[in-house]
């Protein structure tokens, strides 16, 4: 009920009339009403004083409640009653006006929960903090609301436990919501020991550890939620004592053993039984199949034998069925057939036998049935093709035979139809034309012969045309052209044979349109729907940019359904790109002819696999317009040269071209291909000197041979291995064809050994004269300025517009912005020469691995910094503009803002928000007195903000951005000491990802974990190791790396930050690691927390090494320890 005004409840009161049945006529108050109104009690007073203590607190925490400040700010003290403030409503409680509902739903609360007033409320009936970011533990105060019915804290990051005062709440609350937090202790054993009116019980999404709770007591309870938990030991039978229980979640959690009998013993009202993803052995019970209001069962991925009972018919209101993944065995019940309400069935993955039943034609509802990974055997069931509303139809990996019917494709409402790794035969009918709504369409490795119809043509929606491992034979036909939605295209090894149609330019070209319609029509795919199993076969292979995909397939493919669903609404890419990459696997086939120039030009193809094939002609010179990953066109008839377009493709990672007729010289452009990790140019006409720079100089001999015209031009870059492998310097290859001997010796020419000493007298003269060269260069363009000082070209020693002379076309080039306010409107290449004096040392604020930072002070009186990045990256203008934008999304409070960039082929400029107190590292080890300034609640708040900034991109960015480069001098500080991660996603730019060069490691030294020595690879918990590494300096004071660790002992000396810490903490000696600025602070406690959780982090070990989540949470725990030891640390 809304509140009535003051005055009208004054005069109700005088009169004896009933105050609520005239106060809807009431809604406003005037000021002058409730100062002057008599009636406001004590008991209101008291609720408004806990409501502004409240305040207060929230207030307190500012810096973190940017967006809460507002609403609560909104609370005018100088109200006398709190009735009108927005979350609080007042209602007659004992013939008094009283506040009875708090609702901060979504307010973006920060900080923690109060611990006290909650007992002085004693008329609230409904507390709700939901969908807040609240933090710490559930005070004990809470548990004394005497009124209290409806606890909502879902959706925070609460931690600890269930206080034990709660068991009081119990005995009149009737809804307990908990949900999604980090609760972690067990549940008090005295917690549901009086809960006769609870209603409602929710603690899902913890990690909740303990057996289940003893709830037999709660008689009334309807709804039981613990999924996603750690709870242990079996599922008690007073379960099965709730008679009034219509929802029982139990799913996620170590739970083993039987189902026991007795859990549906009295099920009269039970309508939702989800127990998936356990440890649940034995058959399923009879009793089960009793409950006649069930709608969904859920027992999915457990370890349940036996076989489905005849009984399940009697479940006429059952819409779910899943029961895939586990031990399941025997026919299909014919009983089955009567739910006329069913409407998914998962039973894959299990052990069934037999034919599915004809009796499955009254599945008239039927929209996903899942039966894949079975052992069901004989012909197609013609009675699945009478299912007039069937979206999913997934029969993959079992053992039937025979002609897949045409009746099939008459079914128009289906969307996937997966039907691989059977023995079907005969050929696709044209009728597949029908299926004008399908996306996938999944036949491979059957034994289908024949063509591909050409109706196949009407599948303007398919996106994913899986046809591998068959008997397929013809040529393609044109009309393929036409399925625009097409980017995943699989025909490998079959006998196809002819030429690719030209109309392949246009596969592809709409399915951005069918992305957009399946993201907001396309209903989610309920689990375990066969995901995995699609995955698998959808692969093209363990090729970037999808080898994360094969790395989760391998751990038993926890995120499938999550990938699959990501992957059918085109969100499933690369971070640098923002359209799904498409590819074309055509391997090991009879195709001929010419590859059409423009082939998949509209569907953004990365990957193309047309090896083992009769292809001739030359290889198409268009490919650098596609976004290449992976290419390969070996085992063919290609001729012609080597086409300089394929060295514009920076991304690419692999290149095989081996065994063909190409001839002439490498282009000297693949010496662009930085990120190559796989190259093969095999057995084939070609000449001239090989690139030996950058990844070509650590390919094997075997990569070049069979090219009787290629040598090695003497490249000092060129490996050792390559050398020894007898690659014939320039200029002295035999005359013949063949490979011949690669040297001459004795009188017939120089001797190996005298040949290899002139070229290295050669090249050292070479560079000699080169260096000589850029030195003279640099003197002349470095000349002093008007005021002595150097700077580059005399051309730009004045400043102003007008008297720049560089290229016109460099100084025209415009800055692209991510829609900020903070960047002018119209900003070019020659503003930012403006703004920072021609890029004067003076203006240089930051010096790093990635390039120069400058402060620029813009026309119009902002400051931002510009980072002038070093020209090692291996991306084009394109992909970088794609990366910028990507980083130039990401939005966090504690991440540096990339405001804009400006690139051409010359420069590749960022700029940044200015962080005004520089980088941690300068105030730690540059800054005289900077150490004194960090005081141990900055240092604290500093470790955490930065943690924060790291966990986000660990945790809500999709892919995950490994920093691979986290450091004290990436982490800027505001005016207020507030941590923001800078240069993250520059290593990935500059380095690449899984590069073949193992020298090259982004990283600096003494941040650098160990396993990289060995894996060479960045991982997340790589970023971990050097962000404890940055915690260790915050809490000693020194550098990751020197010469002061010697112990006083003479025992150690390690020079090493990590390994110091190490031994002083296995001596008992760890407050010595402490910075004397902070050891005196009165945090002896917090400093030994903040110490341990920096050496987890810098385990040897990378999977003993905390997320970042988890060290988040561990940094608040500690933050608010010092809160309440110190509350003036929160202002500091």
């Amino acid at each position: 009920m809304r509140v009535p005004s003051l005055s009208v409840l004054s005069q109700a009161v005088q009169i004896g009339e009933e105050p609520a049945n005239r106060a809807t006529t009431h809604r406003q108050t005037s000021i002058k009403c409730v100062v002057e109104d008599p009636t406001i009690s004590p008991a209101l007073q008291l609720d408004r004083a806990v409501l502004l203590d409240w305040r207060a607190q929230w207030l307190g925490y500012a810096a973190q409640n940017v967006n809460a400040t507002a609403w609560l700010q909104k609370w005018n003290e100088k109200d006398l009653t709190p009735c009108n403030w927005d979350g609080i409503t007042c209602e007659m409680f004992e013939e008094q006006l009283r506040v009875t509902v708090i609702n901060f739903t979504s307010k973006q609360l920060k900080g923690v929960l109060p611990a006290t007033g909650y007992s002085n409320l004693t008329a609230v009936r409904s507390l709700i903090i939901a969908i807040n970011d609240i933090n710490g533990t559930i005070p004990k105060d809470l548990g004394e609301m005497p009124n209290l019915q409806i606890l909502d804290l879902a959706q925070n990051r609460l931690q600890g436990g269930i206080p034990d005062e709660f068991g009081d709440l119990l005995e009149h609350l009737v809804s307990l919501n908990v949900s999604v937090n980090n609760i972690s202790q067990p549940l008090p054993a005295m917690l549901f020991s009086s809960c006769a009116i609870l209603h409602t019980l929710n603690f899902s999404r913890n990690i909740i550890g303990g057996g289940l709770p003893h709830i037999g007591n709660c008689h009334q309870l309807e709804y039981i939620d613990l999924w996603k938990n750690h709870m242990v030991g079996a599922i008690p039978i007073e379960l099965g004592q709730l008679p009034s229980l219509k929802k029982l979640v139990l799913s996620e959690n170590y739970i083993g053993g039987p189902i026991p009998h007795q859990l549906f013993e009295s099920c009269k009202s039970l309508q939702i039984v989800q127990l998936a993803r356990m440890f649940l052995d034995g058959p399923l019970p009879l009793e089960l199949f009793t409950c006649p209001l069930l709608t969904i069962v859920n027992i999915q991925s457990n370890n349940l034998s036996g076989s489905l009972p005849h009984e399940v018919g009697q479940l006429t209101n059952l819409v779910t069925l899943a029961l895939g993944n586990n031990s399941l065995g025997g026919p299909l019940p014919e009983e089955l057939g009567a739910l006329a309400n069913l409407k998914y069935v998962d039973f894959s993955l299990n052990q069934f036998e037999g034919t599915v039943p004809p009796a499955y034609s009254g599945l008239q509802s039927l929209r996903y049935l899942a039966l894949q990974e079975n052992s069901l055997t004989g012909p197609f069931p013609d009675v699945l093709t009478g299912l007039p509303q069937l979206r999913l139809l997934d029969l993959s990996n079992n053992k039937m035979v025979g002609d897949i019917p045409a009746a099939i494709f008459n079914v128009t409402t289906l969307t996937s139809l997966l039907l691989a790794v059977n023995n079907f035969t005969g050929s696709i009918s044209p009728d597949v034309g029908n299926l004008v709504n399908l996306q996938v369409l999944d036949l491979s490795a059957n034994s289908l012969t024949g063509s591909i119809p050409p109706t196949i043509g009407n599948l303007k929606q398919l996106l994913w045309l899986q046809l591998s491992n068959n008997k397929f034979s013809g040529s393609l036909p044109e009309e393929m052209g036409n399925c625009s939605s097409l980017i995943w295209l699989n025909l490998g090894w079959n006998e196809f044979s002819g030429p690719i149609p030209d109309s392949f330019e246009f596969i592809g070209s709409t399915a951005l349109a069918t992305f957009r319609y399946n993201w907001v029509n396309l209903p989610l795919i309920p689990a375990e729907m066969g995901e995995c199993g699609a995955l698998e076969r959808w692969l093209p292979g363990d090729y970037a940019p999808y080898s994360f995909l094969v790395s989760d397939l391998a751990q038993q493919g926890r995120q499938c359904r999550v990938w699959w669903n990501l992957l059918l609404k085109g969100q499933l890419h690369p971070a640098e790109l923002d359209t799904p990459l498409a590819y074309m696997q055509l391997s090991y086939n009879r195709f001929s002819g010419s590859l059409p120039n423009r082939v998949g030009q509209h569907g953004d193809f990365s990957i193309l696999f047309l090896d083992h094939n009769q292809f001739t002609g030359p290889i198409p010179d268009l490919l650098d317009e596609l976004p290449l990953y992976n290419a390969n066109f070996s085992h063919n008839h290609f001729n012609g040269t080597v086409p300089e377009s394929l060295g514009f493709i920076k991304q690419l990672l692999s290149l095989d071209l081996s065994y063909n007729d190409l001839s002439g010289k490498l282009p000297p452009s693949l010496g662009n291909l930085t990120f190559l990790d796989r190259f093969n140019i095999s057995y084939n006409n070609l000449s001239g000197p090989v690139p030996l720079v950058h990844q070509f100089a650590t390919f094997p001999f075997s990569v070049y041979a069979g090219n009787p015209g290629l040598c090695y031009d003497g490249s000092p870059y060129a490996s050792t291995s390559t050398k020894s492998q007898i690659l014939p310097l320039c200029g002295e290859l035999d005359s013949g064809p063949s490979l011949g001997p690669r040297y001459r010796s004795g009188k017939d020419g120089l001797s190996p050994a005298t040949i290899l000493g002139i070229s290295i007298v050669s090249t050292l003269l070479v560079l000699i004269v080169v260096g000589i060269a850029c030195y003279a260069s640099t003197r002349r363009t470095y000349v002093r300025n008007e005021n002595g000082a150097t700077s580059p070209d005399s051309r730009f020693t004045k400043v102003g517009r007008d008297r720049f002379h560089s290229s016109r076309d460099l100084l025209k080039i415009p800055v692209s912005s991510f829609g900020t306010d903070s960047l002018p409107k119209a900003l070019a290449y020659v503003d930012l020469l403006v703004a920072t004096n021609n890029f004067d040392d003076a203006n240089i604020i930051g010096d790093g691995g990635f390039g120069v930072v400058y402060k620029a002070k813009l026309e119009d009186g902002s400051v931002v910094a510009i980072k002038k990045l070093i020209q090692d990256g291996a991306q084009g203008e394109r992909e970088f503009a794609a990366e910028m934008l990507t980083l130039g999304n990401i939005r966090h409070d504690n991440l540096v803002t990339l405001l804009g960039y400006c690139a051409s082929e010359r420069e590749k400029l960022l700029l940044y928000k200015c962080m005004t107190n520089g980088s941690l590292d300068e105030w730690l080890h540059e800054r005289p007195g900077g150490r004194e300034v960090l005081s141990w609640s900055k240092r604290l708040n500093i470790a955490a903000g930065a943690a924060r900034g790291l966990a986000f991109l660990h945790h809500s960015c999709a892919p995950v951005i490994i920093h691979r480069d986290m450091k004290a001098s990436n982490i800027l500080l505001d005016d207020d000491y507030n941590a923001c991660v800078t240069d993250f996603g520059l290593a990935r730019r500059m380095y690449g990802q899984d590069t073949h060069v193992s020298t090259i490691v982004a990283g600096t030294l003494g941040y650098v974990p160990p396993e990289y020595s060995q894996t060479w690879r960045s991982t997340t918990k790589g970023d971990v190791y050097s962000f404890g590494v940055v915690l260790l300096e915050l809490i000693t004071g020194k550098r990751p790396t020197g010469i002061d660790y010697d112990d006083e002992s003479g025992m150690y000396t390690g020079g090493n930050l990590v390994e110091w810490v190490r031994h002083l903490l296995a001596n008992r000696r760890h407050e010595e690691a402490y910075d004397p600025i902070i050891k005196n602070s009165g945090a002896t406690q917090e400093l030994f927390q903040f110490l341990k959780l920096a050496v987890v982090c810098t385990e040897d070990i990378p999977s003993n090494r905390p997320a970042m989540n988890d060290v988040t949470r561990a940094l608040d725990q500690i933050q608010i320890s010092h809160n309440i030891r110190s509350p003036a640390a929160a202002f500091l």
